[in-house]
């Protein structure tokens, strides 16, 4: 048999019979946008070798990069994190005594909003 661990708490759920299997996809949201017949004839080569020297010159992974534009998790509960997780899908703050998984966990800090000088 397949032993299969709580993803948020590590629990092996094949002792309790029951699991939940929770699917997570993030993607970038643009506003729809009309496209003309000029911006379709438009030659958008420039365009496009400025987009990719822009991502060059970024210090960021292509993971990096192409998790900005979309990101599927899936994951497996435990009963007791089902219910957890259910009542507050998003957590106000993630610490490591929460025995997340470490994937999990720095994905979850990613989509918290960045805190600025006057929120302190």
């Amino acid at each position: 048999m397949k032993k299969i661990v709580c993803d948020r708490c590590g629990e092996t759920i094949e002792s309790i019979g029951l699991r939940y299997e929770v699917s997570i996809d993030v993607r970038a949201v643009y506003e729809d946008k009309t496209i003309s017949l000029m911006e379709l004839v438009q030659d958008h080569r420039q365009e496009l070798l400025d987009l990719i020297h822009s991502m060059e010159q970024q210090e960021k992974t292509s993971t990096e990069i192409e998790e900005t534009i979309y990101k599927s998790l899936q994951l497996d509960l435990c009963t007791r994190c089902q219910k957890s997780y259910v009542r507050n899908p998003i957590a106000p703050s993630i610490s490591s005594a929460d025995g997340l998984n470490p994937e999990l966990e720095e994905f979850l800090r990613s989509l918290q909003p960045k805190r600025k000088p006057d929120d302190l």
